[in-house]
């Protein structure tokens, strides 16, 4: 077993591992912690994360190791697990979350409901303070993030953005996508941000968001953008 692999099935059990532990203490203490979810915040919390395959990834980071999947209520979700090359505590991660709401309007982005549903603030951000995010524009559209300096060379960025039909080609079924980043580099802020950035999270498979294992209709980078 080489490294790379090694490190994907690592990481890979580290994430079921903080999966099931999170949702045995939630169960214990009987949370009361505000829903994001239709279906409240006692199942949101106990729905655990099934491995899934690399070939049905939403999004396309180029230091993916592994992906986890689940369905929480009218979501669906996407935990992509990144490279870290740093020692800071914490994984990498890109968060993409499908809201398919039946037609109905997916209303404005909320972000501490959104962190919320995420499980919180990931190390070694503390907090988030809407009034302090840096922001940019894209091709996609707008994106916003906080940074982390862990020395001279040692960057995190905790970054997010929503993603509309107009923005990009979504699962069957979605009506917007929320993401969220977590990234940790050894280098600037714009290497850290690369997987929340068009060029990275443009292009993904096509599925019906129902579909467990995903779909297999990988956009091409000629593609005409869907009507």
């Amino acid at each position: 077993m080489d490294v790379t692999t090694r490190n994907a099935v690592s990481l890979a059990n580290i994430f079921l591992r903080r999966a099931v532990l999170g949702g045995v203490l939630a169960l214990a203490a009987c949370t009361s912690a505000p829903s994001f979810s239709q279906l409240g915040s006692a199942v949101q919390t106990t729905t655990q994360y099934a491995l899934g395959r690399l070939s049905q990834l939403w999004a396309s980071p180029e230091d993916a190791l592994i992906m986890l999947h689940r369905q929480v209520g009218t979501e669906y979700e996407q935990k992509i697990g990144l490279a870290n090359p740093t020692t800071l505590p914490g994984d990498n991660f890109l968060l993409l979350m499908a809201l398919a709401t039946n037609g109905r309007t997916t209303g404005r982005f909320e972000l501490n409901q959104f962190i919320e549903h995420a499980g919180g603030v990931p190390a070694p951000f503390k907090k988030i303070d809407e009034r302090n995010l840096r922001s940019t524009t894209d091709s996609l559209g707008v994106y916003f993030w906080q940074e982390y300096d862990a020395g001279r060379q040692t960057r995190c960025v905790l970054a997010f953005r929503r993603l509309e039909p107009h923005a990009r080609v979504l699962p069957k079924g979605a009506n917007a996508m929320d993401v969220m980043l977590r990234n940790c580099v050894h280098g600037s802020t714009q290497t850290a941000l690369k997987p929340i950035q068009d060029a990275q999270i443009r292009l993904g498979v096509v599925a019906d968001v129902s579909t467990r294992s995903g779909g297999n209709l990988t956009l091409s980078p000629l593609a005409a953008p869907l009507q």
